[in-house]
């Protein structure tokens, strides 16, 4: 509160305050709209924030926040006034307003999937089919807008073939939602687990490589970007069975030291586990448990509590089990040598591809 009032009192000696805009229960001014609950300071507080920050605010009081949480975003605008409220994503990352889709622009069809944060819908804009990634009300409230502004920032400016293309996002609260191309055969997890759906080696093998593709791609960016959270269930499948990478939630710029432990634990490396500094390896450790995927077609560690595999796979070196039945020799042997506790003696996509 302090740091709110030092702010107000500098901002207000920086502008000339119209008579118009000072505190008027009994007249109209730009705070009318708002509920009741704000004091003084934070009324001033709202006049001296932007036109479009105030709108914000009054979007995030209809859509049911707390007063506690508007207050927080106040607090936040006033303090950094030069950032907007999605667009500053993080220190290296900005989603561009050229990209922003208007919410009554998209219409809904049916809900696809449901993830920790958003909820995929299979919907129409512009008269074109797409998949809508609707971020969950309760998210907004809990100030765990992270993964959102992370994938908006990354989908906005990666391109490739087998990776899910970006063609937009609404970022204005409380309708947040990121729009993507539709991809109608769905995730390669349900194709992989659908039994009426014979696959050859040959498809596997072009499965394997679309991954790898889409992977290389992001690790070789100007900014090389580690997806995080590589497994069969954020790899889609489009009507011509193209890979296409998605979920680009976790997703980072590669930094010098990167220690946080995200991922799934059935696909994390050991060294991300642990949470000791891991490197763009560790995506191909996850590509390695995919491999195993695509040759058992089962789940990984079937049966065994993810903490618990977590635990094994550290302490005791364990892998998904495979005999040589299961896959040919080259296919086999590029598996068990990605998934190598040593992430120095893993092969990088480039050498995977090859």
């Amino acid at each position: 509160m302090k740091k709110l009032k030092s702010e107000v009192k500098r901002l207000r000696q920086e502008l000339v305050l119209k008579p118009s805009a000072k505190t008027n229960r009994g007249g109209s001014n730009e705070h009318d709209g708002f509920e009741e609950g704000f004091t003084e300071e934070e009324e001033q507080a709202i006049q001296l924030i932007s036109a479009d920050q105030r709108k914000v605010l009054m979007e995030l009081e209809q859509a049911g926040c707390s007063k506690e949480y508007i207050k927080k975003k106040l607090r936040s605008f006033v303090l950094n006034q030069d950032n907007g409220f999605m667009y500053m994503m993080d220190e290296n990352r900005v989603f561009y307003q050229n990209n922003e889709i208007p919410f009554d622009e998209l219409h809904y069809d049916r809900k696809l999937s449901e993830g920790g944060y958003g909820i995929v819908y299979r919907g129409r804009w512009k008269f074109t089919t797409v998949a809508i990634k609707e971020i969950k009300k309760e998210i907004i409230e809990q100030d765990k807008l992270e993964e959102f502004r992370n994938e908006c920032a990354v989908m906005e400016v990666i391109r490739h073939p087998n990776i899910v293309l970006f063609l937009g996002a609404c970022t204005r609260a409380p309708n947040l939602c990121i729009v993507l191309e539709y991809c109608s055969r769905g995730s390669l997890w349900s194709l992989l687990h659908d039994g009426h759906i014979k696959m050859s080696w040959e498809y596997r093998k072009k499965f394997a490589l679309d991954i790898a593709k889409g992977v290389y791609y992001l690790h070789t960016n100007k900014q090389p970007i580690l997806h995080r959270d590589l497994k069969s269930l954020n790899v889609l499948l489009d009507h011509a069975l193209n890979c296409k990478l998605a979920d680009f939630g976790w997703t980072r710029v590669k930094a010098k030291v990167m220690t946080s432990k995200i991922g799934t634990y059935q696909w994390m490396a050991p060294e991300v586990i642990s949470g000791y500094k891991y490197t763009e390896k560790a995506d191909v450790f996850s590509f390695g448990i995919i491999l195993w995927e695509l040759a058992t077609r089962k789940p990984p560690y079937y049966g065994i509590d993810g903490q618990l595999v977590s635990q094994k796979v550290v302490k005791e070196g364990l892998r998904p089990k495979i005999t040589e039945k299961e896959a040919p020799g080259p296919f086999l042997d590029l598996m068990k040598r990605t998934w190598h506790e040593d992430p120095e003696k893993r092969p990088t996509f480039s050498k995977i591809i090859q």
